[in-house]
């Protein structure tokens, strides 16, 4: 079976972050799905329109937004999923522009964790500590599951879109109940590099 897939950007005009998170998407493995990708960038204070288009469609993003004004993080939300409700996806790959993946992750593992438990609503990729409040140690658990080459972290309190996958049906409901979200992490050294980890 092939995925449709939703792979979206979240933006503030920051090339020099932006331009290292599409340099590091190469190590997205979309095996096994059909991938859009849309890009919103919601900074135009100093924006040159015409570079950050050229930069992000180099990366095959054929969908670019460009707010004309600073809307916020909750309208382009909103924007992203009246996007995906016209089309007919299966799930959403979602980061913001300064996040550098450090190893490869396959869009289809983090589907199988999904498929393999309903009650999830969300498979977030586990990031460094970057605010001062964010003490716990980043590393394996104890408490960790192992799911082939991952390790699941959770009951993670908050759905985010740092990188992230989730359902299609997220943008048509947002009141589905009994739902849950878990970290991924992978099995390999700890390595920080901006402001995701990978495991």
């Amino acid at each position: 079976m092939t995925y449709k897939v939703c792979q979206a950007i979240f933006s503030t005009n920051r090339i020099e972050y932006l331009t290292k998170t599409l340099n590091s998407q190469i190590l997205l493995d979309s095996s096994g799905c059909e991938v859009t990708k849309i890009f919103f960038d919601d900074y135009p204070t100093d924006r040159n329109d015409f570079q950050i288009e050229k930069l992000v469609r180099k990366y095959g993003y054929e969908h670019v937004v460009l707010h004309k004004r600073n809307v916020g993080i909750t309208k382009t939300w909103q924007e992203l999923f009246d996007f995906v409700k016209r089309y007919d996806f299966d799930y959403i790959w979602h980061q913001e522009d300064d996040v550098q993946l450090l190893y490869r992750v396959r869009f289809i593992d983090l589907i199988a964790i999904l498929k393999e438990n309903p009650n999830i609503s969300q498979v977030q990729l586990r990031r460094d500590n970057w605010y001062e409040f964010e003490t716990e140690p980043i590393g394996p658990s104890e408490h960790d599951q192992i799911w082939n080459q991952y390790r699941i972290e959770r009951n993670n309190p908050y759905f985010w879109m740092m990188a992230s996958l989730y359902p299609a049906w997220i943008a048509k409901e947002f009141d589905r109940p009994n739902t849950k979200v878990i970290q991924v992490k992978l099995l390999s050294p700890i390595l920080c590099l901006k402001r995701i980890i990978l495991l």
